[in-house]
């Protein structure tokens, strides 16, 4: 993939579009995860304008950027899963350009599941007790990731479709 200046700029402010928009939130869970205006909207319309390898890159750079804002660090591993990796899938909408809405779901369900086993490997000493961690990080990440992807696909139905051309 050849990122032209065009592309570069337009990644870079949608990236940032991004962040500003993480900043507007309906909803923060205790140890990570909010609810936003929108805040995965901009890396979608990366991955639907330029392709899915675009809005990988396009969300792990969102994801590394969150890292200075208030970051929930554990270990190395656990932010490049629960920062880099998850942020990044969000891109893989980018390969369902023509089905805009599936895109999204599936963008978000794999930003879901990296954060779901995330919670699992690094966040299961908050499970409580009597509860399953499998079932405390369905929970909890689902808490904030449904409405998330409630706001993207409402966005992205009703979005024309020309913003997804070149």
């Amino acid at each position: 993939m050849r990122l032209s200046t065009r592309m570069i700029v337009e990644i870079g402010l949608l990236v940032s579009l991004a962040v500003v928009l993480d900043f507007i939130r309906f909803f923060q869970a205790p140890f990570g995860g909010s609810v936003t205006l929108g805040s995965m909207v901009p890396i979608f319309l990366v991955a639907f304008r330029f392709g899915g390898r675009a809005g990988l890159i396009a969300g792990a750079l969102f994801g590394t950027i969150q890292l200075f804002f208030g970051a929930y660090i554990l270990t190395p591993f656990q932010v490049i899963l629960d920062y880099v990796l998850a942020y990044a899938v969000i891109g893989v909408a980018g390969f369902f350009v023509n089905r805009p809405v599936i895109g999204v779901l599936v963008g978000s369900l794999s930003r879901f599941l990296v954060h779901f086993l995330s919670g699992i490997i690094f966040w299961h000493m908050y499970t409580p007790e009597g509860m399953q961690v499998w079932m405390y990080s369905l929970v909890y990440n689902g808490s904030y990731m449904l409405f998330e992807t409630l706001i993207a696909v409402v966005v992205f139905a009703f979005l024309p479709k020309r913003l997804f051309r070149v």
